[in-house]
């Protein structure tokens, strides 16, 4: 009997007829939830009654390693804005996808449809793969669908990021900092989706609120990375920003003005210290809470 642990995840936008984009998937949690109610009836024989379903919730996150070019389109889609001349920015303009898992040795296929991807994480450590995960919140389903008539294309086999090799040109207030370490990152970009249900309708509606963005950055502990712990102390923003490239491609990640905050580090006996400062971005003056550059390879 098979076990049903070869899984594929395809996403296309809405309603759309193209080929599915297949995912470089590290790990996923789609599913169909829902929500039951049973009656609360008093009965002399001491039965109880049936179950209903009140709500179908099609959700969940879908977990990668990063690599070029195969994520473009969610960060794009998760700030909510078109990439213009190789450059994003956070915007108004939201997108919606469908997605597709597939259990591929049952020949069992569930699509969440109308969905909108949220949420996204980046995150890496010295020494470690670049990861990252996008959350997914759908408005409907199909937990019977036929893809023996859809296509399928497979994503870039470009290789994936780390940080010791990939990670480059750290940026603090524009020029490239003296005295500093980076050990580590983590980035999330939250569109604050908030959700509610009409009558009559068992899938909920969901919409856009206010960009959130969050994290952390560590650093070995310096007299340079004391002084963005004491910028924080005075609520003084700086700009920040790194560079991830690898086979000719490359991201830059800028924070045009962010604010940092942590607590001074603590360790014992012949350890390295780290300062773990926490991030709280907020938007310039032209409104940019977060910019990404991307380079790509000059066509042959």
């Amino acid at each position: 009997m098979a076990s049903g642990s070869r899984v594929r995840i395809a996403r296309r936008p809405v309603g759309s007829a193209d080929p599915w984009q297949v995912m470089r998937t590290t790990g996923d949690t789609l599913t169909v939830a829902m929500d039951t109610v049973r009656s609360e009836e008093i009965r002399d024989d001491r039965t109880r009654g049936d179950q209903k379903t009140t709500m179908i919730n099609p959700n969940g996150t879908v977990s990668f390693e990063f690599s070029a070019v195969n994520f473009d389109s969610i960060m794009s889609s998760v700030l909510s804005n078109a990439w213009v001349t190789d450059s994003l920015t956070n915007g108004v303009a939201e997108t919606r996808w469908d997605y597709l898992k597939s259990y591929m040795d049952l020949d069992e296929h569930i699509l969440i449809s109308d969905a909108s991807e949220t949420q996204l994480q980046l995150s890496a450590t010295s020494g470690q793969k670049v990861t990252g995960q996008v959350t997914v919140m759908g408005r409907g389903h199909d937990d019977e669908y036929d893809p023996s008539a859809d296509t399928f294309s497979e994503p870039e086999a470009n290789i994936i990021m780390d940080m010791s090799n990939n990670f480059h040109t750290v940026l603090i207030d524009g020029s490239a900092p003296t005295g500093i370490c980076v050990k580590g990152f983590d980035i999330t970009i939250n569109g604050n989706f908030q959700s509610d249900q009409c009558g009559g309708d068992l899938y909920q509606h969901h919409e856009p609120g206010t960009f959130d963005f969050s994290g952390n950055i560590n650093f070995r502990f310096s007299t340079a990375s004391m002084g963005l712990w004491r910028k924080g102390l005075l609520s003084d923003p700086i700009a920040f920003g790194f560079s991830l490239s690898a086979e000719d491609y490359s991201y830059a990640l800028a924070l045009p003005r962010v604010f940092m905050s942590g607590e001074l580090p603590n360790g014992s006996l012949d350890t390295i210290l780290d300062q773990q400062l926490d991030i709280t971005p907020a938007r310039d003056a032209t409104g940019v809470m977060m910019s990404i550059a991307r380079t790509v390879p000059v066509a042959p």
